[in-house]
């Protein structure tokens, strides 16, 4: 079995050529009315690609969005065919990984890693202009954004440099039906609807999913979780352990026999080896893991981005601002360098979690 260095080396090699080309013969801006995602990466939706990066610390603002927008430059292309294309008038949503964390933050060099990096989203934001999308029909949303504090002000500040649309979100009880989109899930575990941050899974609505190469107490919080975010408050509450009622969410938009569902599927990964599903309690348990899968695959087979993105250019170790006692207590950020992306949101986490350390 290839080591991580190994396969790292093998695949980017591989892949560098094929990502340069794509640069080379689609890099130009265009004034086409229509845009569609790069046709060598539509037409592979289970491949996952690798960029290698080489930036060399995490506050070259100008470095990571010359990243992000190569890469966006890549994997949007302007056509004159309207077949498997978008308007470029069309809702364009990036959902990044904003953390909003519960205690003070301390200085931002110290957290940057907890979240997808916005001079990367930025560079991504200038290719779709560069293709004629309009500010005004660019988007952030995410549940958890606060916008008064340090880190929601790191993307406020991106906001207003690019004039997307990004807000802050009360519950949905508060909220507009404009600002609310309810989707049913059929066959769903935990979850028979879920309401998401308009524009999110409107018709016609085109979303990026821009994940962090970040740990988490579950292991690794990358693109199929990054989406959770899109929900509304407070039925973004994934985490709720099992047998807690999710408070706020309406009883009705719940499998009535959800936390039974739950228990018999944990019972059966149990006995079936998986690791740390044996493991007790609720905060790193194996039911407490269960309980969030099921409300994750539930939000993941209704939400379908149409391409799911790694930030890597650094990555931290550490569940969000915490982290050992030898760095002070804060998790570490590390130049790691890599973008992983690709159209199945499953194959592009279980090669980003492989890369981490976390098979």
């Amino acid at each position: 079995m290839l080591s991580r260095r190994e396969f790292i080396k093998a695949s980017t090699l591989a892949g560098g050529a094929v990502f340069l080309n794509f640069h080379k013969t689609w890099g130009k801006p265009s004034t086409s009315e229509f845009f569609a995602l790069n046709d060598f990466i539509q037409s592979h939706p289970d491949a996952v690609f690798i960029l290698r990066t080489s930036v060399d610390e995490k506050t070259n603002t100008s470095a990571l969005l010359d990243v992000g927008q190569k890469l966006g430059t890549t994997l949007f292309v302007s056509t004159p065919d309207p077949s498997d294309a978008f308007p470029v008038t069309t809702d364009i949503i990036l959902k990044p990984n904003i953390t909003a964390w519960a205690s003070d933050i301390p200085p931002i060099e110290q957290t940057m890693g907890i979240q997808t990096d916005p001079y990367f989203v930025e560079g991504m934001i200038n290719s779709l202009t560069n293709l004629g999308a309009a500010p005004k029909n660019l988007f952030i949303r995410e549940a958890n954004y606060v916008s008064s504090r340090a880190d929601g002000k790191w993307y406020s500040d991106l906001a207003v440099r690019s004039g997307i649309d990004l807000k802050v979100f009360d519950t949905v009880d508060k909220l507009s039906a404009a600002d609310i989109q309810w989707v049913d899930v059929p066959n769903g575990v935990w979850y028979n609807k879920i309401p998401y941050l308009s524009p999110v899974n409107a018709p016609g609505s085109y979303l990026v999913n821009i994940a962090k190469f970040k740990s988490h107490l579950m292991g690794m919080t990358l693109c199929s979780k990054n989406i959770q975010g899109t929900n509304a408050r407070p039925y973004v509450a994934h985490c709720t352990a099992w047998g807690t009622a999710m408070a706020g969410v309406d009883p009705s938009h719940v499998v009535p026999d959800a936390f039974t569902t739950i228990k018999s599927n944990y019972d059966r990964h149990v006995a079936a080896g998986i690791p740390r599903w044996d493991l007790p309690g609720e905060a790193s348990g194996g039911l407490w893991m269960e309980t969030h899968t099921a409300r994750c695959l539930d939000n993941n087979s209704v939400l379908q981005p149409v391409i799911n993105i790694i930030e890597g250019v650094y990555g931290r170790e550490g569940p969000f601002v915490s982290g050992p006692e030898d760095n002070n207590g804060y998790g570490r950020d590390i130049m790691t360098n890599v973008v992983i992306f690709g159209k199945n949101a499953r194959h592009v986490d279980v090669i980003g979690t492989y890369l981490a350390g976390h098979e």
